[in-house]
Formats: structure tokens, C-alpha cells, sequence
């Protein structure tokens, strides 16, 4: 398996469970809090905890330009994501729905991909994602209840789905070396001023059940604004979030599973279809699409290789194809991790080169500082050892000959010729 598809793999179940235990937790604290309360608090409630964690471990908080990607991508992926879909809860949007319209995530995630950052995929990756799409409209298809009201509530659901898919993108673009723990309480905290004047503009604020609404805010705040969103930007530091987000092809079955085992909802045959459908999408959407993938996921870990060795495996690409006239540089380009490799080769020559002549030059110092050299000296040369130099006529040396050659040939003082 690839190194960079490793993490999705190991990380994507994981994720899948605590992301749509949400779900369940979110329906216990809706009994008794409206949806833009619940996520204030919950927000409010995680951000100061993951500032204080920072604040004892001396975390590094983002400055500068690098604050404000973070500010963005968290007013995205927190603010506008969760902001759309509860406010589309809030006017009347069917759960089912609200979960069909976030399912679609993946698919809008990769459109924009190939838009904005020409991020490539293959056709068993395009199929995964007409998969998963179809599983996720299978999960929910038992559950839709359409009334009047949809119409109006998908639209701030559409925004969520922008804010997601968008705040995928620019996480991944701008903040993949950003600190998780000061990171992601930057992102949370700037997006409970917002959250608080949707919440006072949109709904009467109140909590009717103390003691239940405590314990799904505990979950809500401890697993899975800090934990999840922390397994996130992990996956999103060693794949495209194309394929990082087609995970959520499976929350819909695996939140339907849940509220059947925890909540005695029913469950329908065509959510356990969903959930197949779904998780085959998702298995061929996360496949390694090759060398530049891996590439586009990690753009901080180019740059810390530096275009030197870059240079240098192009430069070692033109030598072999001016060597041999059948060389095809189209099956070097495919292979992107051979031509790193000849150039860490070609840099550590040339660096053993540097040391070499470094100590060629001390001991050509040190010789001369025992007077081993003199200007006006003939050096008879073996031809062995310099097959260039003609050995009847010798080399005149002044003071510039160098310390390891006098080592390896003799030095045979004459008087020199006069009127020469």
C-alpha cells in the first residue's frame, strides 16, 4: 500500500464512528437545546479547553499570514459547515435530508479539486464517488419526509455544503503544518461570535433538560470537536481532501446503525445497501492515484526538500537520454520517486567531491608551510598518474601546485633555464 494512503486507512474508520456518533449525541442534546445553541456552546466549551491544553504544553499559536488561513479555513470548515446545516435543522429540514445534503460533501469536494487546484483522478477513483453518492441516497431514501418547508431550509444547507468542501480544500492548501492543539481553538473560538449572532437572531436560546443536555455537550465537546476534528487534519496533512472527505459517503449508514442500536430507531434493508454501496465507493475513491498525489497532499514536505535535488534528477534524466538515443523520459516521469533517489545520490557525490578537495587544499597548505613546495621547482610527472601531461618537458610549478599531487609524483629541484 502506498505510504500516503496509509493514514486514511488507518484513521478512516476510526473517523467514521466518532464523526457520526455527532449524530447521535446532537439528537440527545436537540431534545432539550435548539441546534445553533447546542453548537455555540459546544464550540464555546472546546476552544477554551483546547487553549488551555496549548497554554500548559506551550504550544506554538499561528501568527501572521499563517493566522490568518487558519482564521479562514476555521470559519469554513466550523462556522459556515455547521452554521448552514443546524440553521437548515432549525427551519424545518428532515434530519434524513440534512444528512443526504452533507453526504454529498465528497462529490462537491472533488469538482472543486479539479477546478481550483487541477487535482487529478483516475476512473476507478470518479466511479468510488458515483458509488458512494448512490449509497448515501440509498441509506436515507426509507427516512425523507419532503413538506413545504424543505424548499426554503436547502438552502442554508447548500451553504454548510459549500463551507465544507471549501474548508477542506483551504485546510489542506494552507494550514497542513498548523499546531492541532492552538490550530484548532483558533478555528473554534473565532467561530462562536458568529454561531452567537445566528443563534440570538434565528432562535429563542434555552435549555429545557439540564442533566441529558450536560452529558451529549461532554461528547459533543470532548470527541467530537476536539478529537475528530483532530483526526481530520491529520488525514488532510497525507492525502487530497478529495479523497480524505469521501468518508463521509459512509456517515449516513453508519449514523443510521447507531440510532438503531442506541436510540431503538428503525433500520431499513436499504440503509444496510447504503452502507455497502457507500464503503465500496469510498474503498476505490481513497486509492493512490501516484507519486504527485502524494505530492499535492504534502506541499510543505516539497519544499523542505528544496528544488536542488529536483535539478538534480532532471539534469541525471538528460545525461541518460543523451547516452542512449532509445531512452524514453516519459517512463522516468512515472516514476517520481526513482528520480528523487538518483538525486539524493547525485548531491551526496557531490558532496564526498566538496570534502575531497577540502582536504586536498590543507594539505597543500600545510606543505607549503614546511617549505615542501618552492617557486622555481621542475615537477617530473609519471604518466601514469597524469596521462595528459607530456613527462619530457615536466611541469614549471610556482606556488600554486597542489598538495596532494606533490604527495603522488616526485619532486626533482633543478636550477631552472635562464632566458626562458
Amino acid at each position: 500500500m502506498p505510504a500516503g494512503s496509509r493514514p486514511v486507512g488507518r484513521l478512516g474508520p476510526l473517523f467514521v464512528i466518532l464523526w457520526s456518533s455527532a449524530f447521535i449525541a446532537g439528537s440527545v442534546g436537540l431534545r432539550s437545546a435548539p441546534p445553533l445553541l447546542l453548537t455555540l456552546l459546544r464550540f464555546a466549551a472546546a476552544g477554551v479547553i483546547l487553549a488551555v491544553v496549548a497554554w500548559v504544553t506551550r504550544a506554538p499559536w499561528p501568527r501572521g499570514r499563517q493566522l490568518g488561513h487558519v482564521i479562514v479555513a476555521g470559519l469554513l470548515l466550523q462556522a459556515v459547515q455547521f452554521g448552514g446545516f443546524y440553521w437548515a435543522m432549525a427551519l424545518g429540514l428532515p434530519a434524513a435530508l440534512t444528512a443526504l445534503v452533507q453526504g454529498m460533501t465528497p462529490v462537491l469536494t472533488a469538482l472543486l479539486a479539479w477546478l481550483l487546484l487541477a487535482e487529478r483522478t483516475r476512473a476507478v477513483q470518479r466511479l468510488g464517488f458515483g458509488l458512494g453518492a448512490a449509497g448515501v441516497v440509498l441509506a436515507v431514501a426509507g427516512r425523507l419526509e419532503l413538506h413545504a418547508g424543505v424548499a426554503a431550509a436547502l438552502i442554508p444547507a447548500a451553504v454548510g455544503l459549500a463551507g465544507a468542501s471549501l474548508g477542506l480544500l483551504y485546510q489542506q492548501r494552507f494550514c497542513g503544518q498548523m499546531d492541532l492543539r492552538t490550530g484548532t481553538a483558533t478555528q473554534l473560538l473565532v467561530s462562536v461570535p458568529v454561531l452567537a449572532v445566528m443563534t440570538l437572531l434565528i432562535e429563542h436560546p434555552r435549555v429545557t433538560d439540564p442533566l441529558p443536555f450536560a452529558g451529549a455537550m461532554a461528547w459533543l465537546v470532548l470527541v467530537n470537536s476536539i478529537g475528530t476534528f483532530m483526526l481530520l487534519y491529520a488525514m488532510l496533512r497525507h492525502r487530497p481532501a478529495s479523497q480524505v472527505s469521501s468518508l463521509f459517503f459512509v456517515t449516513p449508514s453508519v449514523t443510521a446503525i447507531m440510532a438503531y442500536v442506541f436510540l431503538g430507531e428503525s433500520l431499513s434493508w436499504l440503509t444496510i445497501a447504503g452502507l455497502i454501496v457507500s464503503g465500496v465507493g469510498v474503498t476505490l475513491a481513497t486509492r493512490s492515484v501516484d507519486g504527485g498525489a502524494h505530492q499535492a497532499a504534502d506541499p510543505v514536505g516539497q519544499a523542505r526538500r528544496g528544488p536542488g535535488q529536483d535539478q538534480l534528477a532532471h539534469g541525471a534524466e538528460q545525461e541518460r537520454a543523451v547516452g542512449d538515443p532509445g531512452h524514453e523520459p516519459a517512463a522516468d516521469e512515472r516514476d517520481h520517486g526513482g528520480q528523487h533517489q538518483r538525486g539524493r545520490e547525485r548531491a551526496e557525490a557531490r558532496q564526498v567531491g566538496d570534502q575531497r578537495d577540502q582536504r586536498a587544499e590543507r594539505e597543500r597548505d600545510q606543505r607549503r608551510a614546511r617549505g615542501d613546495v618552492r617557486g622555481g621547482q621542475v615537477l617530473v610527472v609519471d604518466p601514469e598518474l597524469l596521462p595528459d601531461v607530456d613527462p619530457q618537458r615536466g611541469v614549471g610549478v610556482g606556488g600554486d601546485l597542489p598538495g596532494d599531487l606533490v604527495g603522488e609524483v616526485g619532486v626533482h629541484a633543478a636550477a631552472p633555464e635562464h632566458g626562458r
